[in-house]
């Protein structure tokens, strides 16, 4: 006879919290290949001497923010696909963390945990309002 622990995780919980971790793992991972694989075909179209060359540490110097619609604009304009691709999985790491925190709260209102359900929910839309009053579009 095998007894259950009044603090353990329904196996659909369980099944839920595995699928986000594994969820994650994936984005981690697909995140760092896009970005690998981008800064390698950056490598190879610069023929090993774009991203060490002097004019490329030159540009730091002058660097000037913009929006970020417009450096898109341009990199699509330039057909600058290996940076884009880096922006792509830049993006991606980014998004994880939203992604954790909306699906831990989903994950809370299944355990019918309604304070922590609606914590989590207020610190989602808190993220994506920080998003947006920090980013320039």
């Amino acid at each position: 006879m095998t007894s259950s622990l009044p603090n353990e995780p329904s196996t659909g919980v369980r099944r839920l919290e595995l699928r986000i971790a594994v969820l994650l793992r994936a984005g981690v991972l697909a995140s760092a290949g896009l970005m690998a694989f981008g800064w390698a075909w950056e490598w190879v179209a610069s023929a090993g001497d774009g991203l060490g060359s002097a004019e490329a540490f030159a540009a730091l110097g002058n660097y000037q923010s913009r929006p970020l619609s417009a450096e898109l604009a341009s990199l699509v304009a330039a057909q600058a696909w290996p940076v884009l691709l880096c922006y792509f999985g830049l993006f991606l790491l980014v998004l994880l963390p939203l992604v954790r925190v909306f699906l831990t709260s989903i994950l809370f209102a299944r355990q019918r945990e309604k304070l922590l359900s609606a914590l989590a929910a207020g610190v989602f839309l808190a993220l994506i309002a920080s998003f947006f009053l920090g980013l320039e579009i």
